[in-house]
């Protein structure tokens, strides 16, 4: 069934979308429906260019004890949903559930209700951070803006200039007083929330790729396509560390949530994911995949006990933490 936006529902075969979330059970490791995604903003998605997966029965897929040795080989999705025309690279879920914010390559942001699947607007924003309470949202624009959205309004109600290039990746504090921004053009920009008052300019990278900050906010780690990745001290700005030189683009960055351990992926296909301990910087260990992997998206679950790397054209895999154990 197809109708017109403000009123779109998701094309599917008849079943309400649902997504998942990776949970621990008193018998194992699990995949149950809904807030994987919150956490994990891509993982399930940027593999499909433009798709949404889920599953419509509405049973959670069996535990890896309860699975047959067919069933435990892989995770398929139970079902896919054409979005975007452009590969998907974020998602987000607010608190309450009620809400899908999806982004894709082309800077494309589309708001959809939750569970029903209506797209409600459509917006513009090649980055995207929503606040913890999923009352407000900051999107990055190609112009190197910034606006304040308000939700469930989905409506701009605060605009600032700043980077002289587009805006690739944002960064908040988990108390929503902070945004950290990164653009094409090199810097690292800190602003006031909910003000959007610029606090401070880092000259940082080439390019800044991408942003991840601890949760405590006393570090925040960049990635650049000049192949660098580098620790910051917060909120002053300081350089602590190059962690890598001269190496693929750092691309997927992610920092445990007691801030311990800071995961980083490349552009380029690569077997390994690196696993540094914070703040000395020290690389811990490289993680083996089960094939060349080419990711953007690390996620790890709330106790911060198990690594997801949603690989392009593969399967969602799995490690623990901190021993970086395949699951």
């Amino acid at each position: 069934m197809t109708k017109p936006e403000n009123g779109t529902q998701l094309q599917d075969e008849g079943h309400e979308p649902q997504v998942y979330v990776v949970q621990k059970d008193l018998i194992g490791w699990r995949f149950s429906r809904r807030d994987f995604l919150a956490a994990a903003s891509a993982a399930t998605m940027a593999t499909v260019a433009g798709t949404a997966s889920g599953c419509g029965d509405g049973e959670p897929t069996p535990a890896p004890s309860t699975r047959t040795p067919e069933e435990s080989a892989t995770w398929e999705a139970c079902r896919r949903v054409k979005a975007h025309t452009e590969p998907v690279a974020q998602l987000v879920i607010t608190p309450d559930g009620t809400m899908l914010l999806s982004r894709d390559y082309g800077g494309q942001v589309k708001f959809w209700s939750l569970p029903d699947g209506t797209l409600l607007k459509t917006a513009q924003g090649h980055a995207m951070a929503v606040s913890p309470d999923g009352k407000s949202l900051i999107l990055g624009d190609v112009d190197g803006a910034l606006h304040l959205w308000l939700l469930p309004r989905m409506a701009p109600v605060r605009s600032v200039g700043g980077h002289l290039d587009a805006v690739r990746t944002l960064a908040a504090s988990a108390d929503w007083t902070v945004l950290a921004s990164g653009s094409q053009d090199g810097t690292i920009k800190l602003w006031s929330l909910p003000e959007l008052d610029l606090l401070k300019t880092i000259d940082a990278h080439e390019d800044t790729l991408r942003l991840v900050a601890s949760p405590e906010w006393t570090y925040l780690a960049s990635g650049s396509l000049d192949g660098t990745l580098k620790l910051w001290t917060l909120p002053e700005g300081d350089l602590v560390q190059i962690l890598e030189e001269d190496r693929e683009s750092p691309n997927g960055l992610l920092m445990s949530p007691d801030g311990s351990i800071l995961a980083s992926s490349v552009v380029a296909d690569s077997k390994s994911i690196s696993l540094w301990s914070l703040p000395a910087g020290k690389l811990m260990k490289k993680l083996a995949g089960s094939r060349k992997m080419s990711t953007d998206t690390l996620v790890t679950d709330p106790e911060g006990e198990v690594l997801a790397a949603g690989v392009q054209d593969g399967p969602i895999q799995l490690w623990s933490l901190p021993e970086g154990k395949s699951l």
